[in-house]
């Protein structure tokens, strides 16, 4: 059976049938009905006339154009008139879109329902205005499903192909009950599901309501550009459960001057591995993430970030050396998230202005590629309490402090020799647990003694003044694979021409693999091997320098417990377990020389030989 085209008058009476739309089109006035029988209609249509337009359904009434789009607005057609569509199936434009508003198009609303857009190479509804906005008032979508639009990204020839694009558009539009699904088409997905830009104002009043997005797109599945905001954007029940292969970002807001607030948009992008951005402009704003993970651009103007639920990343153009930052603390000084970025040089990436921040639990700056995060073991602040870095081990701190500086070390155990080398003032401080800081596979040389011998310590403090080491385990675990040199010496923590010391230090493990065998109290023989000491404070001849131990344990040690060389000593509250009466080496408890100072109120228990 032969397509139908039936034309109706604004009466219902029947003006003729034809066998393409084109003709009825052609055949129609401003307000007339067209209906159009299932069937696939070949044809790229050009309405130039305000009608209503009805398929017999969604999947029965198709229109796959050989060339162009299917249906093509192009001209005037009156600033109060409606275009109405329903019923039908827009698939396979070959070079363009299911529905085209053009930038020389004149309507006053475009409504769409109960159709559906397939496997059109650049679009499904694409609406393009000129350099002052598409002249379309209006954009009804109810009821309609995108499937596969655009795509192909070797053989787009301009960005924004996907299901949905608004393209410097002012106007209002109301998208609802909409099922949009990305997939790859030839070289990849589409960019976008669906594109609002503005460059030039405001946006209109635009309400997306019960919208679910999926499958891969490029860039972004929601992108909205450019706009000096969206006070008029209402978002209800929109779900982005898509993978940006790109961009790789759920929804994209970007320049935007006015505040943006995903929660309160009700964009739900939790079931996309992807984050959404909030990039902002030039101006102050406040820009507040949802439940999912957002990424934030203050950019100009003194802006406040709130990345509110997941896990919340701001950006920012220039170094993190110009810049100084603030963190929300624990009750033992630890970031849970960052507080304040202030740009102190704006001749650096632009001007950033001073920004608070709220929820915001990593920073990056692309001028140095510094990337600061809360879910980071390991922080450094500067003397005045701003947070400097954050590390994932220890020594990686040391290494960027400076004088008058603090680390703070998580609760955990790190494998690994820390090195403090002519740095003053400087604290390494566990917290929120027991922190161990254990020997690594592999010992290297940290350092040399007073007498020459190579030493092979878990923590080396050398030519620095007041270096605290506070509430932290070492645990040299019996190893000393690696040590080597003439006389090498395993040393648990060694200060060298160093003063500060330790508060509520524990010191175990830093001796040879036992030697085998039990002693007569049922404690492990010990290596006779003349190695192996807790603390060691070595300093060359001179006046003595201040080194202090508060608390902490020293046990299972080979040699001494401690050995101090010129140093002005308070050492008070410490406990030494011995390994009881050993058969082939004799330990000591406390060994000083040339040092003056106090050791008292201290327990040692089980200094013994057999």
């Amino acid at each position: 059976m032969a397509n139908t085209v039936a034309v109706f008058d604004t009466t219902n009476v029947l003006v003729g049938t034809f066998s393409t739309i084109q003709a009825a089109v052609d055949a129609s006035s401003a307000g007339y009905a067209i209906h159009i029988s299932a069937g696939t209609y070949a044809e790229s249509v050009v309405i130039d006339v305000p009608v209503s337009i009805f398929g017999a359904g969604a999947g029965q009434t198709i229109v796959a154009p050989p060339s162009g789009s299917g249906f093509l607005i192009n001209s005037d057609l009156g600033t109060s008139a409606t275009l109405a569509i329903d019923g039908v199936t827009f698939s396979g434009s070959p070079d363009a879109s299911g529905v085209e508003f053009a930038s020389t198009g004149v309507l006053g609303t475009l409504q769409i329902t109960n159709s559906e857009f397939e496997l059109n190479y650049r679009n499904g509804l694409s609406v393009i205005g000129g350099a002052g906005g598409a002249d379309l008032d209006n954009v009804v979508v109810s009821n309609v499903a995108f499937f596969s639009n655009g795509g192909d990204p070797a053989t787009q020839t301009s960005s924004g192909d996907g299901d949905l694009i608004f393209f410097q558009f002012y106007g209002d539009a109301t998208i609802s009950n909409v099922a949009i699904t990305g997939a790859v088409v030839g070289s990849g997905p589409a960019e976008n599901a669906i594109q609002f830009r503005g460059d030039a104002g405001p946006m209109g009043s635009v309400t997306l309501t019960d919208v679910a997005i999926s499958g891969p797109y490029e860039k972004q599945p929601i992108a909205v550009f450019n706009y000096t905001n969206i006070d008029g954007m209402s978002v209800t029940n929109v779900t982005v459960s898509s993978d940006s292969t790109s961009f790789q970002l759920a929804a994209n807001f970007d320049g935007v001057n006015g505040d943006i607030d995903i929660g309160s948009l009700g964009i739900d992008a939790t079931a996309s591995p992807d984050p959404v951005a909030l990039q902002g402009g030039t101006a102050a704003q406040v820009l507040t993430g949802g439940a999912e993970d957002t990424v934030l651009f203050g950019r100009g103007g003194n802006d406040s970030l709130n990345g509110g639920g997941g896990d919340d990343l701001a950006v920012y153009a220039g170094s993190s050396l110009d810049a100084t930052i603030t963190a929300t603390v624990n009750g033992e000084g630890f970031a849970t998230s960052f507080a304040s970025v202030t740009d102190n040089n704006a001749l650096s990436g632009g001007d950033e202005g001073a920004d608070a921040l709220t929820s915001v639990e990593s920073v990056t700056f692309l001028g140095d590629g510094a990337t600061l995060s809360v879910g980071d073991p390991v922080q450094l602040f500067d003397g005045s309490g701003n947070i400097v870095g954050t590390f994932t081990t220890i020594q990686a701190a040391v290494d960027a402090a400076a004088d008058g500086y603090t680390v703070l070390v998580d609760a955990g155990t790190y494998a690994e020799q820390v090195t403090v080398n002519n740095i003053d003032n400087l604290t390494i401080r566990g917290v929120n647990g027991a922190v161990t800081i254990e020997a690594p596979a592999s010992l290297v040389q940290t350092s040399t003694s007073s007498s020459g011998r190579e030493v092979f310590s878990i923590i080396t403090v050398e030519d620095s003044d007041n270096v605290v080491l506070d509430g932290i385990s070492v645990d040299g675990l019996g190893n000393t694979t690696g040590l080597s040199g003439s006389n090498p010496n395993n040393v648990g923590v060694f200060y060298r021409n160093s003063s500060g010391g330790l508060e509520n230090v524990d010191v175990a493990g830093i001796r040879d693999p036992y030697a085998g065998g039990v002693t007569a109290g049922g404690d492990p023989v010990l290596s006779g091997l003349q190695r192996g000491v807790g603390v060691q404070a070595d300093n060359d001849a001179g006046p003595p320098k201040p080194f202090f131990m508060h608390g902490g344990t020293i046990s299972d040690f080979q040699k001494n417990a401690t050995v101090f060389g010129y140093a002005d000593l308070d050492v008070s509250g410490v406990t030494v377990i011995g390994g009881g009466a050993q058969t082939i080496i004799a330990q000591n408890g406390f060994q000083a020389f040339g040092s003056t100072g106090s050791i008292s109120g201290n327990d040692i228990s089980g200094i013994g030989y057999a």
